[in-house]
């Protein structure tokens, strides 16, 4: 029987497999875990989102926006700056959703929450946290961040931009929102109470509301969990 010269029957096999396949790299869409050395977690598993592996290496995470789940973003996983994104909320955290989206609808008027120096921001957070078994809140964001972080609150997420944030469905309700100024300084606090939405006080309204997450003066976010 005559035999098939080899070579040609090989470069037959190759023709018949995918691009991807033959460069030794995984097919644009096909399921990864997310592993980004950057991470002080190193590797972790998110069973709600679907990520995708581009030929080109690169991890992408598909986000569906909170408040239209309609709507889908492909962002880069390094992007989105997680640290610990399946940190396990304290009853106490769990109780701060519940509270802020209560007292946020109410839309009780910013003095009630002012001190001295006038930032109502934290002093609503602070009696957030008050009437769910924190007291003792302090009443400037920087601090209350610092004070949260050496009570044992989980970080999130590390100045995130906030374009991604109407689609961040790491959030619990609960977490804390730290805004950051352009310089790096936080500048600002709110409640994310699920869906969103976050709940905080608004100099311009001068009453403390619920509104879409992202819609901000600031640049980025660092999520807190309690």
């Amino acid at each position: 029987m005559r035999q098939l010269p080899f070579r040609p029957l090989l470069a037959a096999l190759l023709l018949m497999l995918p691009a991807g396949a033959q460069n030794g790299l995984p097919e644009a869409g096909e399921d990864e875990t997310i592993t980004v050395p950057g991470y002080p977690v190193g590797e972790f598993r998110e069973p709600r989102q679907r990520v995708l592996k581009t030929v080109e290496g690169q991890e992408i995470l598909l986000l569906t926006r909170l408040d239209d789940p309609r709507q889908t973003l492909e962002v880069p996983v390094a992007a989105l700056r997680l640290v610990q994104p399946m940190a396990k909320q304290t009853k106490v955290g769990v109780c701060c959703g519940k509270t802020a989206r209560r007292v946020g609808a109410g839309r009780p008027r910013n003095r009630l929450f002012y001190r001295n120096p006038r930032i109502a921001c934290a002093a609503y957070t602070a009696y957030i946290l008050r009437h769910c078994g924190r007291p003792g809140g302090s009443f400037s964001a920087s601090a209350q961040y610092a004070q949260l972080r050496k009570r044992g609150a989980k970080l999130v997420a590390t100045k995130m931009s906030t374009r991604y944030t109407p689609y961040f469905r790491y959030l619990r309700a609960g977490d804390f929102l730290f805004f950051h100024k352009r310089g790096g300084r936080i500048g600002h606090e709110e409640i994310y109470g699920g869906n969103g939405l976050t709940s905080g006080t608004s100099s311009s309204e001068g009453r403390v509301g619920i509104r879409r997450i992202g819609n901000r003066g600031f640049a980025v976010v660092t999520v807190l969990r309690v």
